[in-house]
């Protein structure tokens, strides 16, 4: 997080109440994307850019829920929302800021995103409910065959 914060600080100036780059600004929001994700799957993969660190993720995704024009970036909020939870190496806080850009996207996406991005959302976010729910159950049943 402390990693994230520095990269933040040098690359735009960020403080820690309000940036000053214009969020609202989409160019700025599709390079806070393009960071997270990493570069466009049509690149060769030898030119192609990284995904960010966990770290710098973290902070990305903070960034992206102070943005509107962010949350209407359809099909890259989805991407990112299950990115981080389910992407490869996620991490639990992760995992809750991703939850808070899906709650930050359905309150602030025209609707004309949400009619596209909500079916997804939906399909996604009950996969995470049906996995937590199995998970729990397995560690309950299995506490009770243990005692």
């Amino acid at each position: 997080s402390k990693l994230g914060d520095d990269l933040l600080r040098r690359r735009c100036v960020w403080d820690t109440n309000r940036p000053s780059v214009n969020l609202e600004d989409p160019k700025i929001a599709g390079a806070l994307y393009r960071a997270f994700l990493g570069g466009d799957p049509s690149v060769p993969e030898t030119s192609r850019a990284a995904p960010a660190s966990p770290a710098m993720k973290l902070k990305l995704v903070n960034l992206l829920c102070r943005s509107v024009t962010a949350a209407n970036c359809f099909p890259l909020t989805v991407q990112t929302i299950f990115t981080c939870l389910y992407g490869e190496g996620t991490t639990t806080r992760l995992k809750a800021a991703g939850m808070e850009l899906a709650v930050w996207v359905l309150r602030h996406a025209t609707d004309a995103q949400l009619k596209q991005a909500s079916p997804l959302l939906l399909s996604g976010m009950l996969k995470l409910l049906d996995n937590g729910a199995a998970g729990g159950a397995a560690g309950a049943s299995g506490g009770g065959a243990a005692a």
